[in-house]
């Protein structure tokens, strides 16, 4: 999701954003990365249970998503009240049982959506990452 805003903020200079308050979770890949080799390096304890991986302070609306890309690109944004979004996940993960384990997001929304917007203003690409096609 936070990849198709920046392609439109950038591309297209506009987003409609449906369901504002659907929640959804995020991680950047360098943090699940990360989550790999720490679960390699605590392999007893971790055996066999299962994790969320990632960090409470990723847990975000689209709403909150797009405020902060607004931050940061100027585009037109619209929160549209009638119609819906095709992705109805809306959700809230608890990162709690790996937390206690000492595993943590290092790589804020902030930073992420910085290096988003770098990479796509130097690459052109057609949108890889809509999950609606035509």
């Amino acid at each position: 999701m936070i990849n198709d805003f920046v392609y439109q903020a950038l591309k297209t200079k506009n987003l409609i954003v449906y369901e504002k308050n659907f929640r959804r979770t995020f991680i950047h890949v360098c943090d699940m990365a990360r989550a790999i080799r720490f679960a390699l390096d605590h392999l007893p304890e971790m055996r066999g249970q299962v994790y969320n991986v990632g960090g409470d302070s990723m847990n975000l609306t689209k709403e909150d998503v797009a405020r902060k890309l607004r931050e940061k690109v100027e585009f037109y944004l619209h929160f549209a009240e009638v119609g819906k979004d095709e992705d109805q996940r809306n959700y809230e993960v608890s990162y709690k049982k790996i937390r206690d384990l000492g595993f943590d997001v290092t790589i804020s929304l902030d930073e992420g959506l910085d290096e988003l917007i770098r990479g796509m203003q130097v690459v052109q690409v057609t949108n890889p990452y809509s999950n609606v096609y035509f």
